[in-house]
């Protein structure tokens, strides 16, 4: 069957590549299903992902769900963040690919990106740019505003200037609680 025992070998690695591959896309499989079926909000929020995508035609890839994971499991980490956790699970993962993707989900309207986070590299989050954060100047801490501004002037600034707004930003900037009492 084998003419050398190195053709032997090599077909034994090669399965031994095989049922690796097949045993890591099982395991994700289940922690997904898993991770899915724990929250109730965890399931709709991949519903939602899920149907955007069909109404899009478009593949959810394995590297774009593993971003939207990692993505919604952090609080607001930066796309080298996002590639270090990404790497933990799919290995063969670029900085690239990462950034293509990001750009890519950002275009969707999936994720919202923070440009403007004290000097330190934008920051990711899922979900839209419709509330506020407080961006700390010193260490770069964001924190979420969850109190909704008001939406007449944004109403008023469309129709004074003849504009359709489709979101808008509000980020507020200064010390956090433990940058502020550290000067003091």
């Amino acid at each position: 069957m084998y003419s050398t025992l190195l053709e032997y070998l090599d077909e034994i690695s090669n399965e031994s590549r095989l049922a690796v591959k097949v045993w890591r896309y099982q395991l994700s499989k289940k922690e997904k299903e898993k991770n899915k079926n724990d929250n109730p909000s965890v399931s709709e929020f991949w519903r939602d992902i899920e149907n955007q995508f069909k109404e899009k035609n478009l593949r959810l890839t394995k590297p774009r769900e593993i971003i939207l994971e990692e993505l919604r499991k952090a609080d607001h980490p930066s796309a080298n963040e996002i590639y270090i956790r990404v790497r933990e699970r799919h290995t063969k993962i670029s900085m690239g690919t990462i950034y293509r993707n990001l750009k890519f989900l950002k275009k969707l309207g999936l994720i919202y990106e923070l440009e403007h986070t004290g000097g330190s590299p934008g920051k990711f989050e899922i979900g839209s740019a419709d509330h506020s954060h407080f961006i700390c100047e010193q260490c770069g801490k964001i924190i979420d505003i969850e109190e909704q501004i008001d939406k007449t002037k944004e109403q008023q600034l469309a129709e004074e200037l003849g504009l359709i707004v489709t979101h808008h930003r509000t980020e507020f900037y200064g010390l956090c609680k433990e940058c502020r009492s550290a000067t003091t």
